[in-house]
């Protein structure tokens, strides 16, 4: 999760989440507003992200935020038999290919918004672009 970022977007946005699938290195990602809804969206991401590439997500890989070690998460995890390892806090080594997503897709986020000369507060519609772009580069 990156946020709170500055300035909110039209569309009411302060906080990205993005998931990466280690195997294929395919990135997923939901621009949201408020850090209590980041539960509800990393559990929508991976329904949708299963459905739609047809597969069963088995681990997630998370800093140990208290907004992603909630019981309802857990439980979530429980149920799709997902497994959930904690890294180390302040330690974003030990979960490098996410941390290196966020700083790749936050970087296409900046380049589409500085080349378009769009407003900032355009900057979630930049990051979905952003996504599809890596994603046609990235995927294996």
């Amino acid at each position: 999760m990156c946020g709170p970022i500055s300035p909110q977007s039209i569309n009411g946005n302060n906080y990205f989440l993005t998931i990466v699938d280690d195997y294929s290195g395919y990135i997923g990602g939901i621009p949201f507003s408020k850090k209590s809804d980041v539960k509800s969206i990393l559990k929508f991401i991976i329904l949708n992200e299963e459905k739609k590439r047809n597969y069963t997500s088995f681990m997630v890989v998370s800093d140990g935020g208290e907004e992603l070690t909630s019981k309802k998460l857990k439980d979530f995890f429980i149920e799709k038999g997902i497994k959930h390892l904690l890294s180390k806090p302040y330690h974003p080594e030990h979960n490098e290919k996410a941390e290196r997503s966020n700083r790749t897709t936050i970087e296409a986020t900046r380049a589409i918004l500085a080349s378009s000369k769009l407003p900032k507060y355009l900057w979630d519609e930049c990051f979905k672009s952003a996504l599809v772009g890596l994603n046609q580069i990235l995927v294996s």
